[in-house]
């Protein structure tokens, strides 16, 4: 299930580490003249960066559909709400967990 509550702090966290991995992986290739690969120094940091901010940005881009859906869902009127959950597919009786189980 889809908590925003529990999601968020990591969200913000993750974006947090991999602003500070760029940060300081930039920081160690300015500090030296130059980007040089073959060193590891300089490469983990900028590694790590993209490994964060991909996480961080796929929560915040799931996080921004949320909201949207949310709010829009917040705008409808409880009648409105009634009849769209009335027309929503949905297993039938019949189709219940004891046919699953054989």
């Amino acid at each position: 299930m889809f908590w925003p509550g529990e999601t968020v702090p990591w969200m913000y966290g993750l974006n947090g580490i991999g602003i500070l991995c760029l940060v300081i992986g930039l920081g160690i290739g300015w500090s030296r003249g130059g980007f040089d690969f073959e060193d590891g120094n300089e490469l983990a940091p900028l590694l790590f960066a993209a490994f964060f901010l991909l996480i961080g940005g796929m929560m915040a881009h799931y996080m921004r559909k949320w909201v949207a859906w949310s709010s829009a869902q917040k705008k409808k009127s409880a009648e409105v709400l009634e009849q769209e959950a009335m027309n929503a597919p949905s297993t039938a009786e019949g189709d219940s967990a004891e046919k699953t189980e054989s």
